[in-house]
């Protein structure tokens, strides 16, 4: 009879998590159901192991509301949220997070969050008002950074690699604010990272950053990727040279892949040791514009010679920094990071946007606006685009018919009227961006 019971407590314990057997971590994640975001949530979502909520503004691109929203607790909440609301001269709005009544009540139910993961804290007052919002109640707050802030940093020259120790903001008040303002972006990175230390040095909550470089791979937001892609799907029937301005022609970058990015979050949940430091994250190589135009006509099968040349200044998509590269040796030491090889990340990011290109028809419309309002594409050269497009489809099996160039027309239209209209201001990293903006 004792047998029997033991064998019903044994079968109960895996099916309820009786004894710690079983029991789901606890992940509270803000975003991520982005371009990194999806792809650390695939990751975890396959382990089985992990009780996953997300907070974001609601959106779910492409097919992640079934591969991802099935499978997460979702709650809808904008952090920007204090921005919106009108309020008196002697009203403050407060910690923003106090008007999403659902992520309180999670909060206050909640005992301990096994990982704070944020992919959306773009904004200083963002990641405070998360901190302030969880009370220590969390074992480590993981925070996605970038490889920008190092361009409002004191760094080496481009071609030393940066490591994560050089992290000194200019002396000089003038050149601070000079910095500052060509990299506001990185500068307002820098400021959640300054702040995460300064709370955990206070005791608050243990802190990894991840600095991650220009990312590639599926659900890029930036559309760097795919303005090149397309270029060069197109290239061998379009007879326009890739633009290679002389200023950033011999600038060199590093490259992070998606799936790299997601381990990495991964491993500095599993890394306690690793706890309370700045890793970058990218790939092993260095790459300059060439490189990687190079790289992915190599996988994308272009076959007409490629041409460069100087033609705009502002027409180019890679890089979006400019201190060079990064030194990933503390990761490869301490998270036991392993980075992808470039052929291997160039050539599924390439197959995932072709299939798209081909299957998505806004998407595709999406793709070749973005070229044609970068500048990239000469007016003179309209008719020679148009003629690629065609080809390309129709090689594939697609007609190019009058319902969709209209469209594509209506979109153009669009985007240059708001050119006109208004200064488009650079993006940069757009996880950045990632993303996480849904």
């Amino acid at each position: 009879m004792m047998r029997i019971t033991f064998f019903i407590i044994g079968c109960l314990s895996q099916i309820f998590g009786i004894h710690g057997e079983g029991v789901k971590k606890k992940v509270l994640s803000f975003g991520g159901n982005g371009m990194i975001g999806s792809a650390v949530m695939n990751k975890l979502i396959a382990e089985g192991s992990y009780d996953i909520t997300i907070v974001s503004r609601g959106s779910w691109p492409y097919n992640t509301s079934v591969d991802i929203g099935e499978h997460v607790r979702s709650i809808e909440c904008d952090r920007d949220i204090c921005a919106e609301i009108e309020f008196t001269e002697e009203e403050e709005c407060g910690n923003g997070l106090d008007y999403c009544e659902e992520l309180l009540e999670l909060v206050q139910e909640t005992e301990k969050f096994d990982y704070v993961l944020d992919f959306s804290g773009f904004m200083p007052l963002w990641v405070e008002d998360s901190v302030s919002l969880l009370e220590k109640k969390a074992d480590v707050y993981i925070y996605i950074s970038t490889d920008s802030l190092y361009d409002v940093s004191e760094t080496s020259p481009n071609n030393v690699r940066t490591n994560e120790t050089e992290i000194k903001r200019p002396e000089d008040a003038e050149k601070r604010e000079e910095v500052n303002e060509l990299q506001e972006y990185g500068d307002e990175k820098l400021q959640c990272e300054e702040y995460l230390m300064e709370q955990r040095s206070a005791g608050g909550i243990p802190w990894v950053a991840l600095r991650f470089a220009d990312v590639i791979g599926p659900m890029d937001g930036s559309y760097r990727w795919q303005s090149y892609q397309t270029w060069l799907m197109l290239y061998d029937n379009l007879k326009v040279p890739i633009n290679v301005p002389e200023h950033a022609k011999d600038l060199v970058e590093s490259i992070t892949y998606v799936e790299d990015a997601a381990d990495s979050v991964i491993l500095s949940m599993k890394t306690p040791s690793a706890w309370d430091n700045a890793f970058n994250i990218a790939m092993e190589e260095e790459f300059k514009l060439w490189d990687i135009v190079e790289l992915m006509a190599k996988v994308i099968g272009v076959e007409r010679a490629l041409e460069q040349e100087d033609r705009d200044e502002d027409a180019h998509f890679y890089p979006s920094v400019q201190h060079g590269a990064m030194d990933i040796s503390k990761a490869k030491e301490m998270l036991g990071f392993k980075p992808t090889s470039p052929e291997v990340a160039f050539k599924a990011t390439a197959e995932w946007y072709t299939n798209i290109f081909l299957q998505d028809e806004e998407e595709r419309v999406t793709m070749l606006t973005t070229l044609v309002d970068s500048g990239a594409i000469p007016e003179e050269n309209d008719n020679d685009f148009f003629e690629a497009v065609a080809m390309f489809l129709e090689k594939h099996g697609i007609d190019f018919d009058g319902l969709e160039s209209e469209q594509f027309e209506d979109e153009e239209d669009e985007e240059f009227e708001y050119e006109e209209g208004e200064e488009d201001e650079e993006g940069e990293h757009d996880e950045e961006e990632d993303e996480e903006e849904f």
